[in-house]
């Protein structure tokens, strides 16, 4: 019997020793397969990431010449500094045409074109008509060839007798 306990001893010293291998050997995969899934983890955040960075730079690749378009159409909108000079007879013509007396002016200094940003002058405008043809006047100074880029910073319209004035502020854009 003494030799059966020695069997029943060591078979359980074997057995309890193989689970306390195959604890230790889970316990240092359980810490592998961790340290592997955070890589694994990490690696997808930073791809997720650099996917996004280059849906963003595809898309400004594409708005990129897009915006070249527009560029390119507002410099046709806009006329050259020199050409500034034929916004007051192209205003009279408008007038002619109407049956609008008009008196213009251009008001305070120039500011140069900076960059991406246009170049204005300040002008006042005095018209006077009836309203319908006071109306496709101002049209026509939106519409006018060579087309002039205007904004109207002031607008008062007042009836005037027979007929409305308009007194206009505004800005006309060059580059």
């Amino acid at each position: 019997m003494d030799n059966f306990k020695k069997q029943v001893a060591l078979s359980l010293v074997i057995i309890l020793g193989s689970f306390l291998v195959l604890g230790v050997a889970l316990y240092l995969a359980s810490l592998s397969l961790k340290s592997e899934s955070d890589k694994v983890l990490s690696d997808k955040t930073a791809i997720a990431t650099r996917t996004a960075a280059l849906q963003a730079l595809a898309s400004f690749k594409s708005d990129s010449s897009l915006a070249s378009r527009y560029k390119q159409a507002m410099e046709r909108l806009l006329v050259p500094q020199e050409k500034l000079i034929e916004f007051p007879r192209s205003l009279e013509k408008l007038a002619r045409a109407y049956q609008v007396s008009e008196s213009f002016s251009f008001q305070g200094a120039q500011v140069a074109p900076q960059g991406d940003a246009a170049g204005y002058i300040g002008f006042s405008l005095s018209a006077g008509g009836t309203l319908d043809n006071l109306m496709d006047f101002l049209k026509g100074i939106e519409y006018s060839e060579p087309q002039f880029l205007v904004s109207f910073e002031t607008f008062d319209l007042s009836r005037s007798g027979a007929g409305y004035s308009a007194l206009i502020n505004g800005r006309v854009f060059f580059r």
